[in-house]
């Protein structure tokens, strides 16, 4: 049976949940992903930021279109993130969520390949370079074109092979499960902020920053509200961030939603953890 989970109210939840039901091509990805950062920069001036991907495309813009060939537009649009913006990957501190926030990638010129691919197609879709986000498993990648060249976000933009995937999907060492191709297909601009989301959700988690954690998975409930296993998530977070009715209801519906559920038994325990600590309030 399919299920979908109500969004929360807050206007801002209430804008994801348009985004749920827009058309891909439709979604502006960059003001997602600067709403996403506006949660925890309340001040944030999303218009500057989108003028900032703006002004980098005007760098970008006239040096590619003197450019034939799509590979050469590329290694324009390497020079100007890489080189002439500085960009690159933050190695000594790969789990701050900073990392993950449109505007911190922008300012401190650090990120993680997911957001540094994001700074590349939005550039890209400026100045009509045809890019495309790659949700390969532990390493965000960009396809070029309809080509089977790829762009590693995280070494500078360097060009990939389909075989020179198969060889980072080994390094990662998850030789557990055989290279699939079906690894490389384009990720839509939903399912990218979908990603995002969740690394916010496990980067705040693990910091045990429950209110960020929460306003991420607020936002990834509304813009996918199948996804009926991040309300049980949503509801632990609820939970220990002493929000108890919120996380009754989400365990409620969690529990509702799939009868089934494999993990029925525990999930009960923490509902009724979560009903014993709110009746003590009273």
């Amino acid at each position: 049976m399919h299920t979908t989970v109500q969004a929360r109210t807050d206007p801002e939840i209430a804008w994801f949940a348009r985004l749920a039901i827009a058309p891909d091509p439709e979604l502006d990805m960059g003001e997602a992903a600067l709403r996403i950062a506006s949660a925890r920069y309340p001040l944030l001036n999303v218009r500057r930021y989108l003028g900032r991907l703006d002004a980098i495309a005007r760098t970008a813009g006239p040096r590619a279109a003197r450019c034939p060939h799509l590979h050469d537009k590329v290694e324009v649009l390497r020079e100007v993130v890489y080189k002439d913006l500085g960009l690159r990957g933050n190695g000594r501190q790969y789990y701050d969520p900073r990392n993950s926030y449109l505007n911190e990638v922008l300012d401190r010129r650090l990120g993680i390949p997911l957001t540094m691919a994001i700074v590349l197609l939005e550039v890209a879709e400026r100045i009509h370079v045809p890019l495309r986000g790659v949700s390969f498993p532990g390493h965000f990648l960009v396809r070029v074109g309809e080509t089977e060249t790829f762009m590693d976000p995280w070494e500078g933009g360097r060009l990939l092979s389909v075989d020179d995937c198969r060889i980072l999907l080994e390094r990662q060492g998850r030789g557990s499960f055989a290279f699939d191709r079906r690894f490389l297909r384009p990720a839509t601009k939903r399912e990218i902020l979908l990603r995002l989301l969740r690394n916010l959700k496990v980067a705040h988690t693990k910091r045990e920053e429950w209110e960020e954690a929460l306003a991420a998975l607020d936002r990834l409930l509304a813009l996918a509200p199948e996804e009926v296993a991040e309300l049980r998530d949503r509801g632990e977070l609820n939970l220990r961030a002493d929000r108890y009715s919120r996380a009754i209801q989400d365990f409620e519906r969690y529990l509702e939603y799939v009868p089934g559920a494999p993990d029925r038994v525990s999930i009960e325990k923490r509902l009724l953890e979560a009903r014993r600590k709110l009746f003590s309030l009273n």
